[in-house]
Formats: structure tokens, C-alpha cells, sequence
């Protein structure tokens, strides 16, 4: 199943890639949904603006910064990710968890992303969700109609890990 982020009311999450858990990736606990720094990015992912997803071939072909040529690497595990976030304003105000602020020094982190329930659904053990890791690549801002800067776009580079879990009990 691929993680396009395209149905209002899926769960989108970020999680620092230094985030302490109590469960593992596969095996997320619902209280590792809570720990500081996660973030519930739900509200702000713009519909048919995010694609978490499996790439169709086994190796990266790309063009490597510092070289000219094409490097071709195989990989157990190769996905692409790209997501466009409204800011988080209240009252003019940016939240400290403003996506902006979330992306802009190229940090590593996973997207967890809660697949087959509503949003309004509450977090539960055995509920399923697909995980990615990244490194926020490159935030653009995007001009609205106003000249303001209301939504950003986030590329995100593949970091080797993903898959696909169920999120255990606490206990």
C-alpha cells in the first residue's frame, strides 16, 4: 500500500530521529506518539501535497552533488517523500511546532504515517501505520495569493528505513 498522503483525516506524524522511544518502529507504543518533539503534522499536510511512498526500483539513480556523473546504489529499501505543510499560525502568531521551524537545518527524523482510519479516530494498540525515515532536504516557501508565504514544501532524502508496523500495548 503506498503512504500518498491524498484522504482528509489520515494521521501524519514526525519524529526527531533522536526521539526515545519505549516501543521499536515496528512496534510503536501509543505513549511514543506523545514524547516531546513529536510532532502530529495531520492538521497542516495539504491534501494531494504529500507522497510518502515505495519507489518502484531496488536502486537510487541519481546525480550525485559533488560529482557529474549518475551514481546507481542498490538499496533493500528505497522510497521517495515529499510533503506541503501549511504554517501554524494563532491569532498572526507562528507556533513553535510551525513547519517551517520543523525543517529548516536538514534534520533526520521519520514519518509515521497511520493508515486506514479517520483522523478522529483515537491512537490505539493494534492500529496500523507505515514509517520512513528522511532528512528534511531542502523547505521552499510557497506565495499564496496575498504575497505571504502560508505554505511550505519539504523534499525529503531517503534514509535506508522503512516499514511497516502495528502500535503495541503500553503495558
Amino acid at each position: 500500500m503506498a503512504a500518498t498522503f491524498t484522504d482528509e483525516g489520515m494521521k501524519l506524524y514526525w519524529f526527531p530521529a533522536d526521539t526515545t522511544l519505549t516501543g521499536t518502529w515496528a512496534a510503536l507504543k501509543v505513549a511514543d506518539f506523545t514524547v516531546t518533539g513529536v510532532v502530529d503534522l495531520s492538521d497542516f499536510a495539504v491534501v494531494g501535497g504529500c507522497e510518502f511512498q515505495a519507489a518502484a526500483s531496488d536502486t537510487i539513480d541519481e546525480k550525485v552533488y559533488s560529482d557529474k556523473g549518475k551514481v546507481v546504489v542498490p538499496t533493500y529499501s528505497n522510497y521517495t517523500g515529499k510533503g506541503q505543510f501549511r504554517r501554524d499560525r494563532t491569532d498572526g502568531t507562528l507556533s513553535d511546532d510551525d513547519v517551517l521551524s520543523l525543517f529548516d537545518d536538514r534534520q533526520d527524523g521519520y514519518i509515521v504515517k497511520r493508515l486506514g482510519l479517520p483522523e478522529a479516530t483515537a491512537l490505539a494498540a493494534s492500529q496500523d501505520y507505515e514509517y520512513f525515515k528522511f532528512t528534511a532536504d531542502y523547505v521552499a516557501t510557497i506565495n499564496d495569493a496575498n504575497g505571504g508565504y502560508e505554505e511550505v514544501e519539504v523534499g525529503f532524502l531517503a534514509k535506508g528505513d522503512h516499514g511497516f508496523g502495528t502500535v503495541a500495548a503500553s503495558a
